[in-house]
């Protein structure tokens, strides 16, 4: 989810008005543009979620998701203990 976000707020500070313009300012050169602009912000992405992801365990997005969720009113925090008692039930079923 951070990245899926992340590309399309960094693409679109690029290439709309509110940002860089580049998509008129490229608009003549057609297409091809767009997909080299797509690979380089992609290779960019795929290094610092790499990077980011070897020091974290989720994505900025989803550490916010899931802190969000779990106070939750009607939501209890799943412990190793619960998943480890749910499995014992489904093996002797």
């Amino acid at each position: 989810m951070s990245g899926y976000v992340t590309q399309n707020v960094v693409c679109a500070l690029l290439c709309y008005g509110f940002g860089l313009g580049l998509a008129a300012r490229f608009e003549a050169y057609g297409p091809w543009w767009v997909m080299g602009l797509w690979a380089a912000v992609s290779v960019l992405l795929l290094t610092g979620s790499t990077l980011w992801l070897r020091r974290f365990p989720a994505g900025p997005l989803e550490a916010l998701q899931k802190a969000v969720l779990s106070r939750a009113p009607g939501r209890r925090a799943v412990g190793r203990a619960d998943r480890d008692r749910a499995a014992d039930r489904s093996r002797s079923a």
